[in-house]
């Protein structure tokens, strides 16, 4: 036979009350301490349908927040920063860029950039980087990039340092150059590129049998271009 009581009947102890709150805010505090983005964050961005690789440092919590994007040894640190109720906004002041993200599952997942000039990214903690290819060719040194530029230049110089499947490019252009590009021989091509507070850049360099390489980058229309490439010399740069 049920027995029945009525809600009067139930005593509640006091100290079971307590304990069982003191249990859920401890809870809540393990997750709130699970979800800080302190790390090391290693993602893309979705730039004119490529994905572009960087690497995020963040540090602190709350308004104290400090992420610095790392390229190669140079870093890109933040100005100020906020990361609260999950949501993470880091502002790079020197080019008025600003990362927003939401912590989410263990990936963050946001916007770079400003206004209606934003790109995608998405990035996860301490992910396992994708290994290089076997015998990466040599292609350290200074090579004639055969261009038919839109300010009427018809080459523009790229160099390289390279350390095994390693490399550090730069192309100069008449306007400037792109800033230095990392990148891993991977899949019978070098991918290049870098991601600072100023924003992505990026470039392939594929070599060809004939001993020149096709550099590919970005057109004003956004496309990949692919360009012919030749060694301005025979001496190699380490």
């Amino acid at each position: 036979m049920t027995a029945f009581f009525p809600a009067s009947a139930v005593h509640v102890s006091p100290i079971r009350t307590a304990l069982a709150a003191s249990l859920f805010a401890l809870a809540g505090g393990v997750a709130l301490a699970q979800a800080s983005p302190d790390g090391l964050w290693t993602g893309t961005a979705q730039v004119n349908g490529q994905a572009v690789p960087f690497t995020l440092q963040i540090s602190g919590d709350g308004d104290a927040v400090q992420g610095t994007l790392l390229n190669g040894p140079r870093r890109s640190p933040s100005s100020s920063g906020d990361f609260s109720g999950g949501h993470l906004v880091l502002h790079f002041d020197e080019f008025a860029n600003t990362l927003e993200a939401t912590l989410r599952d263990g990936a963050l997942t946001g916007t770079f950039g400003r206004g209606s000039r934003t790109v995608a990214i998405a990035a996860q903690k301490n992910a396992t980087p994708l290994p290089a290819s076997a015998n990466a060719p040599h292609i350290a040194g200074a090579w004639q990039i055969s261009v038919q530029g839109p300010k009427g230049e018809d080459a523009w110089t790229l160099r390289v340092r390279q350390s095994g499947a390693k490399v550090d490019a730069v192309i100069q252009r008449i306007d400037g150059d792109t800033g230095h590009l990392y990148g891993t021989w991977r899949d019978g091509q070098f991918v290049v590129s870098h991601f600072t507070a100023a924003g992505p850049s990026f470039a392939v360099l594929k070599p060809q049998p004939d001993g020149t390489l096709q550099v590919f980058t970005f057109t004003h229309s956004n496309g990949l271009q692919p360009l012919p490439a030749h060694r301005l010399s025979a001496k190699r740069d380490v």
